[in-house]
């Protein structure tokens, strides 16, 4: 049963390679990311004990290949810098990445402020509060794809904001999260909503 179930989830990430490349090419903004999660994933399922009847292959795989992208982004977070955290040999960040990354913080909060309060709200639980998709589901009564829809427009709303005010490739990752203060400025007291 285990090489069965093995072979059959194989075969369908050989099948839904494309799109499944597609898709997390544009969850994660990186095709050399979800290809890396793919061939994490491949390793995976050649690895993997005793598997049960799997009732949805193709969500099964994608639910991999975004723990094996998670997992390693943890991994880097912790072990390795970005370039917006290298510093110079005096403790300071360079003045220019400071003055960039405020204009770009300031944008992203006034592109956050022209979003739909729902979607709004929905990806600050996800991006400042780290919350889960299916917590934000449970608070708003939604299914937890409607939750990954939205944060995906969001993103992809302040992505195109955040590109066309200074033509870089950030990403809202890379920004760094609202402080308190621009938090308060984003979200409106429960009656004004």
């Amino acid at each position: 049963m285990a090489s069965e179930s093995r072979e059959s989830l194989k075969s369908t990430l050989i099948a839904n390679y494309r799109d499944l490349l597609v898709r997390l090419t544009r969850q994660f903004g990186s095709r050399e990311v979800a290809e890396d999660a793919l061939q994490d994933t491949w390793l995976q399922l050649e690895r993997a004990g005793k598997l049960d009847k799997i009732r949805n292959e193709r969500a099964f795989i994608l639910r991999i290949a975004f723990n094996r992208v998670r997992d390693r982004l943890k991994y880097e977070k912790r072990n390795v810098p970005s370039d917006g955290q290298i510093e110079e040999a005096d403790g300071r960040p360079d003045p220019e990445r400071i003055v960039q990354a405020r204009r770009d913080l300031s944008r992203l909060v006034e592109t956050m402020k022209q979003m739909p309060a729902r979607r709004q709200e929905i990806f600050l639980m996800a991006w400042h509060d780290e919350k889960s998709a299916l917590e934000i589901a449970q608070h708003f009564g939604i299914s937890v794809r409607l939750v990954h829809s939205e944060i995906a427009k969001a993103r992809e709303h302040c992505a195109s904001s955040i590109k066309a005010g200074n033509k870089s490739e950030k990403s809202v990752r890379e920004i760094g999260r609202p402080t308190v203060l621009e938090m308060k400025s984003l979200r409106k007291p429960k009656d004004e909503k």
